[in-house]
């Protein structure tokens, strides 16, 4: 189950996460990424 602000691409298989930021949710980037700059 993915919560809320979590996205799947179909096509590659990669799971996303959203980047909320300063204004509110943008784009979806790669969630490895993610955690690099958490």
């Amino acid at each position: 189950m993915l919560s809320e602000g979590i996205g799947v691409d179909l096509k590659t298989g990669h799971v996303y996460v959203a980047d909320t930021g300063n204004y509110g949710i943008q784009v979806f980037k790669p969630i490895d990424s993610a955690m690099d700059t958490a």
